[in-house]
């Protein structure tokens, strides 16, 4: 996963840096000091362990920083910190959900698939978790809309389907005028 992350930031930095980069997670996470986002093969996750077993968010956020300084980034991050891995159950990573992801810099979208503390419908029954196939309902609708309203309709929409259960939490710090496929002057 860490060797996937660099090759991200690589690809960022032939970019010359001003594109618009989407980095996207759905998956099993947990918090202890930061958040984590846990690979597939992670066994005995324990929080005096974590750095070793799992992925801090702040190693993604680090690289799109780096090597995208003048391009908009958008991190998602489908996760909770529901860990079904053995020791997830040691003291330190039974709350539930993660903790509130800052921006670290300008032209950035986080968009984390519900609020601090809550966890997320992972519709185990179905291919996608709720808020994936919201966010890929609404992208399919998204051209020449502004992130932030696609982002934004993404909420209502999974508050709506989940009965307030869950309702995501997007953080902006990107001008009006960024369009998925640029913006359509009305």
């Amino acid at each position: 996963m860490e060797n996937a992350i660099h090759a991200f930031g690589k690809r960022l930095d032939y970019s010359w840096g001003d594109d618009t980069a989407v980095f996207y997670y759905s998956g099993h996470g947990t918090y202890s000091d930061q958040n984590y986002l846990i690979p597939i093969q992670s066994r005995n996750i324990r929080p005096n362990n974590l750095r070793y077993t799992a992925v801090p968010e702040n190693l993604i956020l680090a690289e799109m920083k780096r090597y995208n300084k003048k391009g908009a980034n958008i991190f998602i991050l489908d996760a909770c910190r529901d860990n079904p891995h053995p020791g997830a159950t040691k003291k330190g990573l039974t709350r539930k959900g993660l903790a509130p992801t800052l921006l670290s810099k300008t032209d950035m979208v986080i968009a984390l698939a519900t609020r601090a503390g809550n966890t997320v419908d992972d519709r185990v029954d179905k291919r996608n978790s709720l808020y994936t196939e919201q966010l890929l309902g609404q992208l399919k609708q998204a051209h020449n809309k502004p992130i932030k309203n696609v982002f934004r309709n993404v909420s209502k929409s999974v508050v709506r389907a989940s009965r307030k259960k869950q309702s995501p939490t997007h953080i902006y710090s990107i001008p009006s005028n960024i369009c998925f496929d640029g913006c359509f002057a009305y």
